[in-house]
């Protein structure tokens, strides 16, 4: 590796873009920071759609990663939204709003993912995209329970209650 400074055009490469590619990012040398700037427009290999500006070569891999993603993006080339989040079907892959927070209602979902669409996981009793509403036969008290006010026992919809009192759904 010869720099010419003055004219970077002069600047002498002897080695495979990947190894010039782990030479910059790794910055040791007050050379390879400016080589860096000379040819990081013209890499290819780290493709991060705008979310970081940012790569790492993993050598045992030989690949490119894309190192602190933003905007709620994970992945190789930042291209998957983080979990939590689900890809935003009318933005483009460089959008900032890319991936949009699935808002999974705390009470009413299995956790706080959901899937591509954005629908959540939804425990016993509770429905809807966030599962912040019960099916009918529930009502909302910190998560669906179904009401029965007969004389005990299990009423249709499997709730096991006592005379006269409010239950919670079982199994």
């Amino acid at each position: 590796l010869r720099l010419d400074p003055g004219n970077p055009s002069k600047t002498k490469i002897r080695s495979s873009p990947k190894g010039i590619l782990k030479l910059l990012i790794s910055g040791g040398e007050p050379e390879a920071r400016q080589l860096y700037g000379i040819i990081y427009n013209d890499f290819k290999d780290c493709e991060c759609y705008g979310h970081s500006n940012r790569c790492s070569y993993i050598d045992y891999l030989n690949i490119v990663t894309c190192v602190s993603c933003k905007h709620n993006t994970r992945g190789q080339n930042c291209q998957h939204c983080r979990l939590g989040y689900f890809r935003n079907a009318s933005a483009e892959l460089d959008d900032e709003g890319v991936c949009i927070e699935c808002n999974c209602n705390q009470m009413g979902s299995v956790h706080d993912r959901c899937n591509g669409t954005g629908f959540c996981q939804c425990k016993d009793g509770a429905t809807g995209p966030k599962c912040d509403d019960c099916f009918p036969g529930y009502y909302w008290k910190q998560g669906c329970y179904c009401e029965y006010t007969g004389g005990g026992g299990r009423d249709a919809l499997g709730c096991v209650c006592g005379k006269e009192s409010v239950c919670v759904c079982v199994g």
